[in-house]
């Protein structure tokens, strides 16, 4: 029975990685989801030559048990060591400055974002109804007397002195008289009397006093029928669109040598440029020694 390489089974199956359904919990591990789309690539490029001894095993096997039996074996190693990953996955990405000073200072600056706004509304009225009436009722009646004095007082004096007298003078005409009333009599008179009235400061004083009496009769009543009934209708309705946000920033600060900064700068670009690699390239490595003939150094 002839033996195939992995690219023979990964061009037969178009992928080799192990679905996430079949690896439950870690599928949604960070370590996995960065090493998951580079595996197949990483075959490929890295071990797409190494021979599978699988098919080697059970002659009568076809080439979809030999992919399953692959991927079995591969689902078993990802669960038995993915604590092991979990830490070494944390560690390359561990947050830390590669120039920090030891003996420097190290300080935590927290900050609060808020976003978005809070709203209320309120909807429908709220009403006030009044039921009966109110009455009022008036008994007895109000008398008002009115009492009025009025005095008249004279003062001064007034005096009256006649001087002159008044004449009448009688005349009897004959009737061979050249007067104009013959047979007649003819009276003529001479007022001569004169009337003098004085008055020393006369005055007429007069004094009038009103008084007003009232007697309160009437009583009022009220009646109060009245029922005051409140509806609530209000409905308050509060809608938070709030987002609170908290981070808390560490602060680091101290003095380093150029000579060690320099130093620490190309360990640590050094890191960067091989070891993540490195950690995907691990785990693909593992995963083919289970499956193919190990080829030492590789």
């Amino acid at each position: 029975m002839s033996r195939h390489d992995i690219n023979y089974y990964l061009t037969a199956n178009n992928s080799l990685c192990p679905a996430d359904i079949s690896l439950g919990d870690i599928a949604s591990a960070e370590w996995w989801q960065f090493v998951k789309p580079l595996w197949d690539d990483m075959l490929w490029l890295y071990y797409g030559d190494r021979v599978v001894f699988f098919n080697s095993r059970f002659p009568d096997d076809d080439d979809n048990t030999t992919i399953n039996n692959i991927l079995r074996s591969w689902v078993i190693m990802l669960k038995s060591k993915a604590h092991n990953y979990e830490r070494l996955y944390n560690l390359y990405m561990e947050d830390y400055n590669p120039l920090w000073n030891v003996d420097g200072v190290t300080g935590t600056v927290a900050q609060d974002d808020h976003t978005g706004t809070d709203t209320r509304k309120k909807t429908g009225a709220d009403t006030l109804r009044q039921t009966g009436t109110d009455t009022r009722a008036a008994t007895g009646t109000d008398s008002i007397d009115i009492l009025t004095s009025d005095d008249l007082t004279k003062s001064g004096n007034e005096t009256n002195q006649a001087s002159g007298n008044d004449t009448n003078v009688k005349q009897v005409a004959t009737f061979d008289s050249n007067d104009n009333f013959v047979n007649s009599e003819k009276n003529t008179y001479t007022n001569g009397k004169l009337d003098t009235h004085t008055y020393n400061n006369v005055k007429d004083e007069r004094d009038i006093n009103t008084s007003h009496d009232t007697t309160y009769g009437r009583t009022d009543t009220n009646t109060k029928n009245l029922t005051d009934t409140q509806e609530y209708n209000t409905t308050d309705l509060d809608t938070r669109n709030l987002t609170d946000k908290h981070v808390d920033m560490v602060i680091r600060q101290g003095n380093i040598g150029v000579t060690s900064s320099q130093s620490l700068w190309t360990e640590e670009s050094g890191v960067w440029r091989d070891q993540m690699s490195e950690f995907v390239k691990q785990i693909i490595k593992e995963a083919v020694n289970l499956v193919t003939y190990a080829v030492e150094g590789v």
